[in-house]
């Protein structure tokens, strides 16, 4: 067996060093006391009880924004574009002018069939000849009347297909009117969801272009038969008008259904995010003495109700939730409620 054997020497060094090392726990400040943790003045912060309530359920769909007002302006007659006085892009009314063709020769046939009917007399003259006359004014008008092509209803000129000097037969197209203010949209669903879908009902739409905005419709038609070879029916939905949208928008519309679910809603700024989760302070505690713990939540949103998130998982009914007073708060600290006692100068 071996064995070692320390010198007097050693021996006291290694108590030193030990004791040295469990000195080091009470170690003092420089000014030779040990350092106090101050606990944080409370703060003043207003909560909202969770309680489960019924909320209206949805169907999610995607859907295409279309416009009341998409066509193509086309010639009536042949000619070359004389004039074109509204730009591209310009709002205008039902009725206004886009485009000219030359009509002098329009206009003198007007002259002469008007002069041919102004030249009958009553005497010989048969009631056959005058409507011939009275035709031939018409016709020459209408005529006149297809050498300026106008719009057919109020809208914005998206485009032009054509420019001054360009020469058009009838069917040529001119240009395109569409109305970005009257939009609606079609989404189809299923023989189980059709029915359930309330006429009339408000509508939420988002779209890629706008995230995190959501822009509302109403539920104008339902599909008495469904689409044939698919099993699927027609919901017509208006769009309330909203200039950031725009006709061919591709989004997802939120049709609502007669059901009903219950949720836990809780303001939407009591929510917020850490770390990648979605996180609430719940105060614990009793009266007088509250602390908030930060959890670990899972949310959605609520239809209809952007100020609303409803909390799946991580809360429970009757615990409260901090929604005023939360900047700067972390987990454990000491806080207030509007009910609490004020407590005395002597605490």
């Amino acid at each position: 067996m071996t064995s070692v054997k320390l010198n007097a020497r050693a021996s006291l060094a290694c108590g030193a060093a030990l004791a040295v090392i469990i000195a080091l726990p009470a170690c003092s400040d420089a000014t030779g006391t040990t350092p106090v943790r101050t606990e944080k003045t409370p703060v003043a912060v207003k909560t909202v009880e969770l309680k489960a309530v019924e909320s209206a359920v949805v169907v999610r769909k995607s859907a295409t924004l279309r416009s009341r007002v998409d066509t193509i302006l086309v010639a009536e007659s042949a000619g070359v574009i004389i004039a074109r006085p509204v730009p591209a892009g310009g709002r205008i009314a039902d009725g206004a002018v886009i485009a000219r063709l030359p009509d002098a020769a329009e206009s003198a046939r007007v002259k002469a069939a008007r002069a041919g009917l102004a030249g009958l007399v009553d005497e010989g003259v048969t009631l056959s000849q005058r409507e011939s006359a009275e035709a031939a004014v018409e016709e020459a008008l209408e005529m006149l009347r297809r050498r300026t092509i106008r719009t057919t209803a109020s809208g914005i000129i998206d485009r032009y297909d054509v420019e001054r000097g360009d020469h058009v037969v009838p069917g040529s197209p001119i240009g395109r009117l569409v109305d970005p203010t009257r939009l609606w949209c079609i989404a189809t669903v299923l023989e189980r969801d059709i029915l359930r879908v309330k006429l009339g009902g408000k509508a939420e739409l988002t779209v890629p272009a706008w995230p995190g905005e959501t822009f509302t419709g109403k539920v104008i038609r339902l599909g008495q038969a469904a689409l044939t070879g698919s099993g699927q029916f027609e919901v017509e939905v208006d769009i309330d008008a909203d200039s950031r949208l725009r006709p061919g928008f591709v989004g997802t519309i939120e049709l609502p259904v007669k059901d009903t679910v219950r949720i836990m809603a809780v303001p939407r700024d009591a929510a917020f995010q850490r770390h990648g989760t979605w996180r609430v302070f719940v105060v614990t505690g009793a009266t007088n003495d509250h602390r908030v713990e930060e959890r670990t939540v899972t949310i959605r949103r609520v239809p209809n109700r952007p100020d609303l998130v409803d909390v799946l998982r991580g809360a429970k009914p009757g615990e409260h939730v901090v929604v005023r007073g939360r900047l700067g708060l972390v987990n454990g600290d000491a806080v207030i409620l509007p009910t609490d006692t004020p407590r005395s100068k002597d605490g």
